[in-house]
């Protein structure tokens, strides 16, 4: 009778692996974290991953977290876990933690002063190993008291006074990119939909714009705040938009939902898009291209983010330090129909 190999018998270890690619145990955990201030041979790496591979090796993450006192599990906090526009941010956010050994769970922002407590308890409690925070619906106060709490948060696109370790695209850039393709159409009549005041985000987005204006030599480009980042909020900001300002011909939105409320508005008040008005807004996803008439935008390196964050946080949790970083893939215009130049600019 042929005896079994151990790894036949039973799930393949770390040792096995150790064992198999020839290195230590210690290097097998460091390959598989992608450790940075791991030293090794490209050959070496490539043996301990083709053993990962023959063994079909999966660590054993209760045991590790055991051992080492944690969950191996991160919380990402969304405004609203069901809009599309955060699904690039959840995808490179869950593959970078899946690559360092980590899971996430997703959560949304209650209402009320109930959010406060659920936060609290989730990192106190020791659920997560730490918080990756991308709603802008938590007040700075409250983001202040959970990073001074027991377990690492890091912020997702914004920042907040007081805290370290931060990480965001560059808005100011994707909206100057957004305002300034609306100028080069001819449009001279334009206005902002500005997310809720005094957030961060929405100030960057907001400088974008007047920067882009400032650089045309205008002085009469409107600036209207909506109550929210969803299409509810765009389409009540858009009415009153249309009801004071008439003459404007091209609108950047503070996001993909909000403009899809204002063109509902546009729709309402009379005004074909892009015949009557031009509508561009940050950030790209797929339903964009499915409305009517599809939706121009301006793609931000949202998957970059979320894993960049996720870096971010996890250093913490390893005892490297806090920092804060700006995502450097600049911002790309993609042309769809809801642009055009305005009407007196049309071909008769």
């Amino acid at each position: 009778m042929v005896a079994r190999r151990p790894e036949e018998s039973r799930p393949p270890t770390l040792r096995d692996v150790a064992a198999r690619a020839k290195v230590d145990p210690s290097v097998v955990s460091r390959v598989m974290t992608d450790s940075p201030g791991l030293k090794i041979t490209a050959a070496t790496r490539g043996r301990v991953l083709e053993a990962i591979d023959e063994l079909r090796y999966k660590p054993n993450v209760l045991a590790r977290g055991l051992r080492l006192a944690r969950t191996w599990m991160l919380g990402l906090i969304l405004p609203n876990v069901t809009s599309p526009v955060y699904g690039p941010l959840v995808h490179g956010a869950q593959a970078r933690a899946e690559k360092a050994g980590y899971c996430i769970v997703l959560g949304s922002t209650p209402e009320g002063e109930a959010q406060e407590e659920l936060f609290a308890q989730l990192l106190s409690r020791g659920r997560v190993d730490g918080l990756l925070v991308a709603s802008a619906k938590l007040g700075d106060e409250l983001v202040r008291e959970l990073a001074n709490g027991p377990a690492p948060v890091v912020v997702v696109n914004r920042r907040v006074q007081g805290i370290e370790s931060s990480a965001v695209v560059d808005d100011a850039a994707g909206a100057k990119l957004a305002t300034t393709h609306l100028l080069d159409l001819g449009h001279r009549q334009l206005a902002h939909i500005a997310g809720p005041p005094g957030l961060d985000t929405s100030m960057r987005r907001r400088q974008g714009f007047r920067a882009a204006v400032k650089a045309a030599g205008l002085s009469n480009a409107v600036v209207l705040p909506a109550s929210g980042w969803d299409a509810d909020s765009g389409y009540e900001v858009g009415l009153k938009l249309f009801a004071k300002h008439p003459g404007v011909t091209a609108v950047f939105a503070a996001n993909a939902l909000v403009a899809m409320g204002l063109a509902r508005a546009a729709s309402e008040t009379g005004r074909e898009i892009p015949v009557d008005l031009s509508v561009n807004a940050l950030h790209d996803f797929p339903l964009a291209s499915y409305t009517t008439p599809p939706l121009t935008t301006v793609a931000m390196p949202l998957t970059e983010l979320g894993a960049a964050a996720v870096d971010l946080l996890v250093a913490k949790i390893e005892g490297r330090g806090a920092r804060s970083l700006l995502v450097e893939t600049p911002p790309e215009l993609v042309l769809r129909g809801s642009t055009a130049p305005p009407r007196s600019e049309l071909p008769r």
